[in-house]
């Protein structure tokens, strides 16, 4: 609006100077151009009026199909959102099922391995429980402890109870049930598959003492199940123990 108002003032002032100076020939020659604007602007605002006009018209005769189809616009889109949000809920609901089914089959494996390994920790308890003042089980039964497995952070843990004969070294338990873990899997003795990984060119027994807890008249294992994710985590506690030496090394990247 400025800019129209600073060109009709620049118009009127050349009109008006060209007039006072008499020369008619700029005074018609602006003369024609504000014809020729005025035209051209009227011709504008006429075909605009036409345009809206036309518009109007359009709408009054055509008003129902128009609202129709503002209906049937509003309802695609609303049908779309509701599809795709139902196309969301079923794949949800498809992967819930589909954890629900793996973790079905991981508590029916980890039901599994906790009576094998229970059998190795009985073993292995007959072998060397007594230089730690540990008591070896009567029955596989004596070992389950109120909590049989867990998973914590992808690792599978086992839970097994042993009643202690006086006072014990949690450190000399661990070390030394570990040592004896390690030998069976060299010896090829633990009845698991696999026996070993290998882990920064060593291997390591499937399974391993992680931690040994003093209840009072009792310790609790926990043995975990081995993975590269756990040996890499219980190498930051310093707590690796001895492994058994492979032969390989394809572990280079750690």
């Amino acid at each position: 609006m400025k800019t129209v108002k600073k060109y009709l003032s620049y118009y009127i002032g050349r009109m008006s100077k060209s007039f006072q100076q008499k020369k008619w020939i700029y005074v018609l020659a602006l003369i024609l151009l504000g014809l020729i604007v005025s035209g051209f602007a009227g011709f504008l605002i006429w075909q605009l009026c036409r345009g809206i006009a036309a518009i109007i018209s359009f709408v009054y005769l055509n008003g129902w199909t128009i609202a129709g189809l503002i209906v049937i616009t509003i309802w695609g889109v609303a049908y779309i959102k509701t599809v795709n949000r139902e196309k969301l809920q079923r794949k949800e609901q498809l992967r819930l099922q589909q954890e629900e089914l793996v973790n079905a089959e991981q508590q029916r494996l980890a039901a599994q391995n906790h009576i094998q390994v229970r059998q190795i920790i009985f073993d292995v308890l007959q072998d060397v429980g007594r230089l730690v003042n540990l008591e070896p089980p009567t029955s596989l039964s004596s070992l389950d402890a109120p909590v049989h497995f867990t998973f914590q952070n992808g690792t599978l843990f086992f839970y097994y109870a042993v009643l202690k004969q006086g006072t014990v070294d949690c450190q000399k338990v661990l070390a030394l049930l570990q040592d004896r873990l390690q030998q069976k899997a060299l010896a090829n003795e633990l009845g698991l598959q696999p026996t070993s990984i290998v882990f920064r060119g060593v291997a390591y027994p499937i399974i391993m003492v992680d931690k040994v807890t003093d209840m009072g008249s009792y310790i609790e294992l926990r043995i975990a199940w081995a993975s590269e994710a756990y040996l890499s985590q219980r190498g930051s506690r310093g707590n690796f123990g001895g492994g058994i030496p492979s032969g390989r090394n394809d572990d280079n990247d750690f």
